[in-house]
Order: structure tokens, then sequence, then C-alpha cells
């Protein structure tokens, strides 16, 4: 069935944010009581599932929600270092030039989004921010029914493992990316509809009829 509606995630799937959210998190390490995370150390726990990526940080799972709104807080003040994936613009404006409705919703904050796409304009139907660390499956659900959407022909586009529980929970088809948050194996392992190695390949998939 054609692709009508694609929903991006913003962090790690549009945005490079990855090496600017550890930094920050290795800053408020202090003031959380985890450890810091070595440079050495990243493409492993890339590869690992959150709940293991906290064991392994020293991270109290109750902790998780206040450290993300801290995060995003302390995010804004770098988003001007923060740049898109190569190619990823394009892809959108390819999509929507093509027909498809082109959506984003993310954790990350409207402020700091906002601040991202005034660097780097690109349009999007909708957008959706400020949805908790693991709470998106209900914010997509609402997306669906607000803009009385078809799971059927709407794909969620992201980087992590949560992206995809997420949207598999909904019925709609998930396409993973191997650019950003979570290891290329730990995302292809977990069998999303579509595993997107760069984003030309992005635009090809969901244009298929």
């Amino acid at each position: 069935m054609q692709v009508r509606t694609a929903i991006f995630d913003f962090d790690g799937t549009i945005a490079d944010t990855l090496l600017v959210v550890i930094a920050t998190l290795n800053a408020l390490a202090p003031e959380f009581g985890y450890r810091v995370a070595d440079a050495s150390e990243l493409d492993e726990l890339r590869g690992l599932p959150p709940r293991e990526v906290a064991a392994r940080m020293g991270v109290a799972w109750h902790k998780i929600p206040l450290i993300a709104i801290r995060v995003r807080k302390e995010l804004s003040r770098r988003m001007q270092e923060v740049e898109p994936f190569v190619g990823m613009l394009d892809a959108l404006r390819t999509l929507r030039e093509r027909g498809v409705s082109v959506g984003l919703l993310t954790s990350n904050s409207r402020e700091n989004v906002d601040m991202f796409l005034a660097r780097h304009p690109v349009q999007f139907e909708f957008l959706s921010t400020g949805s908790g660390m693991f709470s998106k499956h209900r914010r997509l659900a609402t997306l669906l029914r607000k803009r009385n959407l078809s799971a059927a022909d709407t794909v969620y586009v992201g980087d992590e493992l949560r992206d995809i529980e997420a949207g598999r929970s909904l019925g709609m088809r998930v396409a993973a990316v191997s650019w950003g948050y979570s290891a290329p194996k730990l995302l292809s392992d977990a069998q999303p509809d579509y595993f997107i190695r760069e984003p030309g390949e992005l635009v090809r998939l969901l244009l298929e009829r």
C-alpha cells in the first residue's frame, strides 16, 4: 500500500544531535549520580537497549524523565551547533513534492525544533513536540486520531528501538534509519518494515507502490 503520510522523529533522524547530547549528559552526571560516558564506549552503548544503557551508566530509571527535561533545556543553548544529516532535508522536500504528507513527532522541545528549522528551513504539515521519552505511542495515537490518518498508509521514521516499538504498537509501518542514536544491528534485529542506510533510499522505498 502506498505511504500517504510519513511522521519523522527529530534527534538522530533529521538532526545530528548525538555528540551534543552526550556532552550535555556528561555535564549533568554529577548532579544526577551516574557516571560519565567515555568516547571509546559510545559505539558499544549505541548497541544496547535503553534499560541496559541505563544500568551500564548507573542511571536510576525513575530519574530519566527529569534528566530528559534538563537535557532539552541545556540543548537550547547549543542548537546553533546542530546540523541536519546530509541528504535528509532534500529527502523531506522530495517526499512532499511527490505528494506524501510529512510531519514531525519528537520528545525534544518546540523551542529547539524551531531554532533548528530557522537555520535549516523545511516544511512540515504538522509538528508534535515534547512527547515523553517512552510515551511516543500515545502521542502517535493522538496524531492518528486528530488528523484522521490511517495507520495502514502511515509510516513512522526513527532511529531508536522505542520508535520501532511505538509505531508497531499502533499498526503503523516503521522505517529505522542507520545513522542515529541506536546501532544499525540493534535496529535491523528488531525487523522494522524498512531499514534505511541513506536518505535517498528512504525516498525510494516510501514512494514505491
